[in-house]
């Protein structure tokens, strides 16, 4: 009896023999021969890369991978592989594959694989040169970075039998690199049946080094058809936007709005795009009033990490939009660095892997603590030990020796850890030019040695890219901040963005306190010392805001609160002293008059010289 045939969304290879009638016209028996035996060498390397050969018809081959990676890796090292092997036969019969790959809806029943997936992965190989490989846009976008190939970009092709061009790629192996091997021995069948017997223990699916997210198109409450361009351009908005962020992997429109309309559970989605958090959502039209409604899930086990509404104004749609996409974008990034958090800290130490070592030291270095800095340059230490060029790892501990700087904590001079920082950071930078973060920390590293305009046009550089990068709008609201009367304006609106758009971010602290520094420099310490005290609400110990407070009261003629303010100093940094402040400090601020009135603060409310 036949079975019940299935639809998924998977990755299909398709794959036949170029001139394979002039090939069988020379000598029918060897030919058949010999292409059974290449098909029989792909449908071995496809199942060792995770695939499943579903079928051999005739001249063609079609195989069936869940991840796009593993499909294009088991491609070029066959095609290396036979290329090896036709070079070795006496004679011109030589069977030469070409190969397409696609992304798409497939179904299968009795063995066999049929579907839209099929069809465009057999329309991209007949696109491949011989020993080449064509793969759908969707694809190439879906293949870590890290692996190396090269995607040619053959333009959009009119394919027969669709309505739409479809972007299509020529994949290749860099020259002189190698094709990482397969991650196990693990026959197919085996992997499927462990899947189904330990579904609950199943690690943590990947594309990359980079936690993977997948957004879903957002459902259309409005009752309104017409309505349903709102809801799209909404999640389409949202993937865009969460694209360039370079710490993670997004997977392309093509490949989430395929469950447009479907009731999915995103643990399935986890499992089919192979991502670790889903993002969905809904929007609801009414009058002149749109709710928006946006949750991010753990895809593996389907826990809510979070959660939130917006209702706006429907005054200008586009406003709208981009809002939203802010909000979302930059929460997410924040609430994906949490659970990547969490998740790493429940590992064993033995057992973390670069990524996992990195996120346990952000864990650390959010609570803002000596000890907790301490703990985390050793945790990315042994993250750069075991794997040198993972940039997160360096990037964290440029940005470690920073906060050190800033904070006076450990045995080492100001030079030098700004020294290590810079280092840490054009190291990440080398790495991957396009990392924001290494960037942002690079910017810092040049605002603490007076450089303010180098400062300044690195964060503008990482906020030209990606507008949405919280950390790269707040840091330039700080540089801005300490330059002077005329930078207020700049100062302000970086900083009420950075604010805007990152409401929990663990440097919310600073982003107050130096909010309130735009305010001291133009001299409205009433309106600074509001910020500083929100500052200390959030951080009741962070001795940056206590010392700004005891300045602007003292400066403002209120001793008592001067003091208490100092007291507080004292109490976080023993030793502090008006002589190692100026040592540390001084630089950050590019007019040396607004230096010397944050001093003359401090001398009022009592400070040390030495």
């Amino acid at each position: 009896m036949a079975k019940t045939p299935s639809r998924k969304l998977a990755v299909i290879l398709h794959a036949d023999v170029v001139g394979s009638t002039k090939l069988v016209q020379k000598d029918e028996s060897i030919a058949h021969e010999r292409i059974q035996a290449a098909f029989r060498r792909l449908s071995k390397t496809s199942e060792d890369y995770g695939g499943t050969a579903h079928e051999i018809r005739g001249d063609a081959l079609v195989a069936e991978f869940s991840r796009a990676s593993d499909a294009v890796c088991a491609a070029l090292v066959f095609q290396a592989e036979n290329t090896g092997h036709n070079r070795n036969l006496s004679d011109d019969i030589r069977p030469e594959i070409r190969v397409g790959i696609s992304l798409g809806e497939v179904v299968v029943a009795d063995g066999t694989i049929t579907g839209a997936g099929v069809i465009l992965a057999q329309r991209l190989e007949q696109l491949a040169e011989p020993r080449g490989v064509v793969v759908q846009g969707s694809v190439s976008e879906t293949v870590p970075t890290r692996l190396p190939f090269e995607f040619e970009s053959l333009g959009e092709q009119a394919l027969k039998g669709f309505d739409q061009p479809v972007r299509a790629f020529a994949a290749r192996q860099k020259p002189g690199a190698v094709i990482p091997g397969p991650e196990s021995t693990t026959t197919n069948t085996e992997l499927k049946d462990a899947v189904a017997d330990i579904a609950e223990e199943r690690p943590p699916l990947e594309l990359s080094d980079k936690p993977s997210i997948a957004v879903l198109p957002f459902t259309n409450m409005s009752g309104d058809p017409e309505q349903a361009y709102f809801a799209d351009g909404i999640a389409e908005d949202v993937i865009t936007a969460l694209s360039r962020f370079h710490d993670l992997l997004v997977i392309a429109r093509n490949s989430s709005f395929t469950y447009r309309g479907a009731s999915v559970d995103v643990r399935q989605v986890g499992r089919e795009l192979d991502v670790l958090y889903v993002l969905e959502g809904s929007v609801r039209i009414a009058g002149n009033r749109a709710r928006i409604t946006a949750q991010l899930v753990e895809a593996m086990t389907g826990n809510h990490i979070w959660a939130e509404r917006f209702d706006r104004s429907l005054a200008d749609v586009f406003e709208v939009q981009d809002e939203i996409t802010a909000l979302v974008a930059s929460t997410v990034g924040q609430q994906v660095h949490v659970a990547e958090s969490k998740s790493a800290l429940k590992r064993d130490e033995q057992d973390l892997r670069a990524r996992d070592l990195v996120a346990r030291a952000q864990w650390h270095t959010d609570h803002m603590t000596e000890e907790g800095f301490a703990k985390a340059r050793e945790l990315c230490v042994t993250a750069i030990e075991r794997h040198p060029q993972y940039v997160g790892a360096h990037s964290l501990l440029a940005y470690i020796n920073i906060m050190e700087l800033i904070y006076g904590w450990g045995h080492r001079s100001p030079r030098d850890l700004a020294t290590d920082a810079a280092e840490a950071a054009r190291t990440a930078i080398t790495i991957d030019p396009d990392d924001e973060a290494a960037r942002t920390f690079l910017a810092m590293v040049h605002w603490l040695s007076g450089k303010h305009d180098a400062a300044i046009d690195e964060c503008e550089t990482v906020i030209r890219f990606n507008p949405n990068f919280a950390y790269a709008v707040g840091v330039l609201g700080i540089v801005h901040a300490f330059s002077g009367a005329d930078a207020y304006e700049h100062a302000v609106e970086c900083l009420d963005r950075a604010i805007r758009l990152s409401p929990n971010d663990p440097w919310l602290q600073f982003y107050f306190a130096h909010r309130g520094t735009a305010e001291f420099v133009i001299g409205h310490y009433e309106t600074a010392i509001e910020w500083f005290q929100r500052s200390i609400q959030r951080n009741p110990d962070l001795p940056t805001a206590h010392r700004l407070l005891a300045s602007a009261c003292a400066l403002k003629g209120d001793l008592e609160k001067a003091r208490a303010a100092l007291d507080e100093v004292k109490r976080l940094v023993p030793d502090f002293s008006i002589a190692g402040y100026t040592q540390r400090i001084k630089q950050v601020f590019k007019h040396e008059e607004d230096f010397e009135r944050m001093v003359e603060g401090l001398r009022l409310a009592g400070a040390p010289e030495e």
